[in-house]
């Protein structure tokens, strides 16, 4: 399982725990409803921003999204972290590397 079907995944449970359709949940995040389904599916690539937003609509923390790791493997997920870091751009990353700081602290 990947990191973004992970997420998807959470983000799924998360909305239909605030009772909210994809539709509700794409329209505040201001992205089209088939997009949202996507990144439920972990289908695409889930921009910082968007997750920044989807803990704000559903009055959430951000750890929530990550409460569990995906692998019981230390190096296979810094691996996959370390693949997915290389391919988002430098403003990203530092977001990333913030969530991470406040994950651990």
């Amino acid at each position: 399982m990947s990191i973004y079907n992970a997420i998807g995944e959470k983000m799924k449970k998360i909305r239909k725990e605030s009772r909210k359709t994809q539709f509700e949940i794409a329209e505040e995040l201001f992205i089209h409803p088939k997009h949202y389904g996507k990144i439920e599916r972990g289908c695409v690539e889930t921009k910082i921003d968007t997750l920044e937003k989807f803990v704000t609509i559903c009055n959430i923390d951000l750890e929530c999204l990550f409460e569990k790791p995906c692998n019981d493997n230390l190096e296979e997920i810094i691996a996959e972290i370390l693949a997915i870091l290389s391919t988002v751009k430098i403003h990203d990353a530092q977001k990333i590397l913030k969530i991470i700081k406040i994950l651990i602290s």
